[in-house]
């Protein structure tokens, strides 16, 4: 099964913070430079260097501190709509139509 993720190229000045809210499952990837991350409700700090990746796995607020200029790609989960929603749209669009 594969999960559909959303890319956002990122530039980060050194001594430059980035802040992630609800960052679970969040994968981070340097390609240049190297950063810091501190994840909410984790006693471990965490050093990435230039290519390496981490997937995050908390769902509070995750700070990336550029240690040099850093250059990475966030891949962010898309959520999943779930069974039920699908369902329940199904049922609006064919009541709709059958509206008079």
């Amino acid at each position: 099964m594969s999960s559909k993720l959303k890319r956002a190229d990122v530039v980060v000045r050194s001594g430059e913070v980035t802040r992630l809210e609800d960052a679970a499952g969040t994968r981070l990837q340097v390609l240049h430079g190297s950063v810091w991350i501190t994840q909410d409700g984790d006693l471990n700090d965490y050093y990435l260097p230039a290519a390496r990746t981490m997937t995050l796995d908390r769902p509070g607020v995750v700070l990336v501190y550029a240690l040099e200029p850093a250059e990475l790609i966030i891949w962010q989960p898309v959520p999943r709509i779930s069974v039920a929603a699908q369902v329940a749209r199904g049922l609006a669009r064919v009541s709709r139509l059958l509206a008079p």
